[in-house]
């Protein structure tokens, strides 16, 4: 490999879980990575916090089996010894009561005798679709109409709708039906894990292993004949990092003001992508609540004046710490956009 005299070979501006696997990745195929960080820590929306011995997941708390590269990170971090199966059932409650679906489970989508003949019908050619599908990569029609064009309206208004609203950045019926197969499929079919102290190890044991400043807050991206110039704010005072090239781990409406150099068809595309904003307030118990299914979501008509656009859920997640077995989780989700990892 070639000497660079800049700072390094490669700067990663974002510390979340897609930059520091990126570092990683240059990393283990011989170049040098700075990752620069605005927040005090890493991990972006793969944070836990502890406290008084608990331990709750800020942002990610379960991960699809079907996530190989997620794996692979957490086996090459030497984390797997850490790595615990999940087990996941939502109950779905509207106003003809409440209905459950277990993870992993596809059956009990059409053994449903709470929704119509043509709903499970429907279902079954959803079912196909989702093993022809659930890997594909061309975005076509959204959700809502490629349910209304199975003949599945309530399928997805009495299920998918209230039940994968949030996983898929609180806009489940613009997103592509791309996202909703991969989300299912990953997430549903496949089964769930999770590590046992937090998902922060993840970020964590990634930033041991590479050159990570925090507190660095990007104000301008400029390519200079062969390198790239990043103009930064660390602690208050500017600093100026060289690379050969850069990465870009940040959301894309963030890019634009970075970059100016870049052409405006790719500037104009970035600004349009948006992060939607969840809240979340965990209440921790001693044991597990007496509750038949781990997570529950409800419909408009049995809160009133929820809306299209926003949606509440329960779940209630085990933890394996000696003073805590249960974290209940409490979310409401505004939809301000589709989320864009960039």
């Amino acid at each position: 490999m070639a000497i660079h005299s800049g700072d390094a070979d490669v700067i990663v501006i974002g510390g979340g879980i897609a930059g520091l696997g990126a570092a990683i990745r240059l990393k283990d195929r011989g170049f040098e990575p700075l990752v620069l960080e605005a927040e005090s820590r890493v991990g972006g929306r793969m944070t836990t916090d502890r406290v008084n011995g608990f331990v709750v997941d800020r942002g990610v708390t379960l991960f699809g089996n079907a996530f190989g590269s997620m794996r692979a990170l957490v086996k090459r971090l030497g984390l797997s010894p850490l790595v615990c199966k999940g087990k996941f059932s939502v109950g779905i409650q509207d106003a003809a009561g409440c209905r459950g679906y277990r993870s992993g489970r596809f059956d009990d989508l059409l053994l449903d005798h709470g929704i119509s003949w043509r709903a499970r019908l429907a279902s079954i050619r959803f079912g196909f679709d989702l093993l022809r599908y659930h890997r594909a990569l061309v975005h076509g029609e959204d959700a809502q109409t490629y349910f209304k064009r199975i003949r599945g309206e309530e399928v997805f208004e009495r299920i998918f709708r209230p039940g994968l609203n949030g996983p898929v950045g609180g806009a489940v019926e613009t997103s592509s039906r791309v996202i909703l197969m991969q989300v299912l499929w990953n997430l549903l079919v496949r089964g769930q894990w999770n590590l046992t102290d937090g998902v922060d190890r993840i970020p964590e044991a990634a930033a041991a292993q590479v050159r990570v400043v925090t507190a660095a807050r990007v104000r301008h991206v400029e390519q200079s004949g062969e390198s790239v110039q990043v103009e930064t704010e660390v602690d208050g005072k500017a600093q100026r990092f060289t690379a050969r090239r850069i990465i870009l781990a940040i959301p894309g409406q963030l890019v634009p003001a970075l970059c100016p150099q870049l052409p405006a068809e790719t500037r104009e595309l970035l600004a349009r992508t948006q992060y939607s904003r969840i809240v979340n307030a965990a209440v921790a118990l001693s044991k597990p609540p007496n509750v038949p299914y781990a997570g529950y979501a409800f419909t408009s008509d049995v809160i009133p004046g929820l809306g299209r656009k926003s949606r509440w859920s329960i779940s209630a997640r085990p933890i394996d710490v000696p003073t805590a077995r249960a974290w209940p989780e409490f979310s409401f989700g505004t939809r301000l956009g589709c989320a864009a990892w960039m």
